[in-house]
Order: structure tokens, then sequence, then C-alpha cells
């Protein structure tokens, strides 16, 4: 019922939300071929659109297969399960504060090329993940869900940025209709590929230590094609690395979420009575 009632007030608020002025001149919307000129010539959105199939494919890929692996072949209840679930969703919503400090200072881009690095880092250990070590499972999602926060709030602010004001609704068509056809169709070749290694009796488990690894590669690629996007006033991405040496940060990432609040959030000033 709280949901519920939460949910009814947040599309209240939304419906009493005061529009901006509109960018599209007095004569009207562009026709629908215009507006796909319009896009087509928007080179960095085009890229950025590249970049999201590409990253839908690396995302999507395993995404049905990671309850499978932890089930079968790890042996994890459903109660631990649901336990990473919750990890990974309190350290996104903790360390949202953090990430906007970030892409307030750095921008979209490098922040996001940043939290992919960081985001596929974490399949490495996952390539050594048995029944004896499962419980690394607990930080690698709470990892996930911080570096998930990160890249997800600079995604859409990116592409806000990017879309052409006089063809935002069908920009957005396109972008989503792109990156949905590759997410729909990602997970049903990486299935047939698992299923091929399986019935030619390969170790479940090492087709699973491999298929881990081997979506790092459409994630690189991806970020590579992220890099080339232009976005205006854009830090390298040289200077986020240098923002996260600090060791509170590195703890931060680790779990310990309200020393990276601590670090990124700056107190308001109170002004005197």
């Amino acid at each position: 019922m709280v949901a519920v009632g939460l949910r009814g007030w947040s599309i209240l608020a939304q419906h009493r939300l005061k529009l901006g002025a509109t960018a599209v001149s007095s004569e009207g919307p562009l026709p629908w071929r215009g507006q796909l000129d319009t896009i087509w010539r928007s080179r960095s959105l085009v890229m950025f659109i590249v970049f999201g199939a590409i990253w839908g494919f690396a995302y999507n890929c395993l995404g049905p297969f990671y309850p499978v692996f932890m089930y079968k072949q790890l042996g994890l209840s459903v109660a631990s399960v649901c336990l990473l679930i919750i990890l990974n969703t309190l350290a996104a919503a903790v360390s949202m504060p953090a990430w906007g400090r970030l892409l307030d200072r750095f921008g979209n881009k490098s922040v996001m090329a940043f939290a992919i690095l960081l985001w596929q880092a974490q399949f490495l250990i996952w390539l050594f993940l048995d029944r004896g070590n499962a419980w690394l499972l607990y930080g690698l999602w709470t990892w996930n869900g911080f570096t998930w926060a990160g890249f997800t709030l600079a995604l859409f602010n990116m592409l806000l940025k990017l879309i052409p004001p006089e063809a935002k609704t069908i920009a957005i068509a396109v972008n989503t209709a792109v990156t949905s056809v590759v997410t729909a169709v990602a997970p049903i070749l990486s299935g047939a590929a698992i299923t091929l290694a399986l019935e030619h009796g390969v170790d479940a488990m090492k087709v699973y230590h491999y298929a881990f690894v081997l979506q790092i590669a459409p994630a690189l690629l991806s970020c590579l094609v992220l890099l080339r996007v232009q976005e205006p006033k854009a830090s390298p991405l040289s200077a986020v690395f240098g923002a996260m040496r600090n060791i509170r940060t590195l703890g931060g990432m680790l779990g310990l979420t309200f020393i990276t609040n601590y670090v990124f959030v700056k107190p308001s000033r109170r002004t005197p009575r």
C-alpha cells in the first residue's frame, strides 16, 4: 500500500512539472524525414547509439545466466540471491550522490567510461568462483551496484545532452529501437553458444567462467566507441582516475558507502541568521 501510494504521488508530482521553453520554432515540428536527417547529421548522437548497442549486447548476453550459474553451479539458495540483490540496490542508491558530484566535475563521458572499467574488472574474479569461495559474491554484487549507479546516471544525462531539440521524440525512439533489438538478440546467441558447449561435453563450470571473461571484450569495445563521442566541457578520462586515488574513496567502492558520501558530498552552507 505504501508503494502504491508513493507511486501515485510521483505521478501527480510529474504531472505538475512545468515544461521549459521548447527550442522548436513556431513553424511547427519537422517532418519525420527531416528529423531523421537531423539525427544522422549529429555524429555524436549516432556514435552514442552505436555505443549503446554494443554495450547492450555486452550487458545482456549473459544477464539471464547469472542466476542459473549461482543456483546450479554455486549452489546458492533463493534467500542468498535475494540478499545479493539487496546489497546491489543499496550500494547503487547510497553511491548516487558521489557519482553525481563526479559527473558535475568531469562530465558524463569520462565518468561513464571509468564506471565501465570498474564494472568489468569484477569479472576477472568471476573466472575463479566456485562453491568454496561463493562468499565473494557479496562483495562483487556490492561493487556491481556501485558501478552500475555511476554508469546509469551518466547514461541518461549523456543521452539528454546529445538529443537535438528539434527531434527529441524520434531520437529517443531510434536509440531505444536499435539498443532493444541488440539487447534482445544477445541472450539468444549466448544461450545457444552455452548450450552447444555443454552438449559437446565441456564442463559447465568452465563454460560459465570463460563466458564471464569473454563478455568483457564487447564491453571494452563499447568503452572505446564512447570515448569518440564529443561531449561539451568534458574532462579527459585520466582526470577521473586522479580524482579516485584517495584511499577513502577506494574504501567507499569496497562497500563503505558512508565514507563515499563524506568524500564527495559537501555539507550545505548555513546562512547566518
